[in-house]
């Protein structure tokens, strides 16, 4: 057996099925990165195996003008910069019909534009499924359901079972930053995190099953990261619908905070908090590290420590590049089965509910 050291205790819990304190959980980022690595690995083995999963996805925005000024966003504009764009329901419909690979996949992720009224984004959903009907719709994060709400005078639930209508899949994991008010009162979050939440649960209770993000390394500190698993794993405990756990990390280009001089997390600080993420998470099936925010070297070392899927395709993935990621815009599924291949593990495509494909 490894040789854990001083954290012995915790890593005995962990292995045994017993959970990890917050307290416990905060220690594990003084521990030596081998120690976190082995640790998260061997919890990964025992759910997933050599498994690591992607999708084959194309990432449209539909309009980068947003009412909101988040400080750690790139990708919003004002409706009058040069740069600001909505597209059209035909300028999509083109896009997914030369879509490079064949989609299983299409999600949506946009700024929060006051000016689309709402049918719009019912076209939107009807249109992709004529377009291409064996894919499945990720669409509209709990934020932008929350701002459809204050925009169209709607409930939350009206909004969420309108989309569903239209052919609404799966709502994405963005928008969920960190929980802690006070730090997302310091980097602009209009949506709270009860609400937030409360949309996800909405979600799990009409069959849909989410994933959940986390915003890391810019004004939080590591404790509010802890807080926020440990929120997410008591939410999780309740509504069980939660497979996946991203956290992503923040880029530190052409954004607000970024001009206040904010850096981004290191490669280190990356792969510990994906790895305590992994032993934290006991209720929460899988760890994703999101090569576009993580960069696909440190991608691939976090392999080895406790992440088992990695996204997908991410064809025109623009938000976290106009924040200053520095990867391609797209990786083909060849590219990612090899990066998965050389760290020694067994690429399997997946769908968005991860369920395995077999080709």
């Amino acid at each position: 057996m490894f040789d854990y050291g001083p954290y012995t205790s915790i890593a005995e819990k962990a292995l045994t099925g017993q959970r990890i304190s917050d307290v416990e959980g905060l220690s594990l980022y003084d521990a030596p990165l081998p120690v976190l690595g082995s640790l998260a690995d061997t919890l990964k083995r025992g759910r997933h195996g050599q498994n690591v999963t992607f999708i084959k996805n194309y990432y449209l925005s539909v309009t980068n003008i947003c009412k909101y000024k988040c400080a750690y966003c790139g990708f919003r504009r004002d409706k009058w910069d040069s740069d600001a764009y909505t597209q059209s329901l035909d300028q999509i419909a083109h896009k997914l019909q030369n879509a490079p690979e064949k989609l299983s996949e299409v999600w949506f992720s946009s700024g929060l534009n006051a000016e689309i009224p709402f049918e719009y984004y019912e076209d939107l959903l009807r249109l992709v499924k004529k377009t291409v009907p064996g894919a499945q719709i990720k669409a509209f994060t709990a934020v932008e359901i929350d701002f459809f709400a204050k925009q169209f005078k709607m409930t939350h639930e009206q909004v969420l079972d309108r989309l569903l209508a239209a052919g609404l899949d799966r709502i994405p994991g963005g928008g969920a930053e960190i929980f802690d008010e006070d730090i997302r009162k310091k980097i602009d979050i209009k949506t709270r995190t009860d609400d937030y939440l409360k949309i996800h649960k909405m979600c799990h209770e009409r069959g849909l099953p989410t994933a959940i993000t986390m915003l890391f390394g810019h004004v939080e500190e590591r404790h509010h990261r802890i807080k926020h698993m440990v929120r997410l794993r008591e939410f999780q405990d309740e509504s069980k619908g939660v497979q996946a756990f991203i956290p992503l990390a923040y880029q530190d280009k052409n954004n607000p905070l970024a001009k206040r001089g904010m850096k981004g997390p290191s490669a280190v600080e990356v792969l510990k908090t994906l790895a305590i993420a992994r032993i934290m998470m006991d209720n929460v099936d899988h760890i994703q590290s999101f090569w576009v925010d993580s960069g696909i070297e440190v991608t691939q070392i976090s392999l080895h420590f406790g992440v088992d899927d990695l996204n997908g395709t991410l064809i025109e993935e623009s938000i976290a590049h106009e924040s200053g990621s520095k990867t391609q815009t797209y990786e083909t599924s060849d590219s990612l089965q090899k990066l998965i291949l050389d760290a020694g593990m067994n690429p399997v495509e997946r769908d968005m509910r991860f369920n395995h494909l077999n080709h």
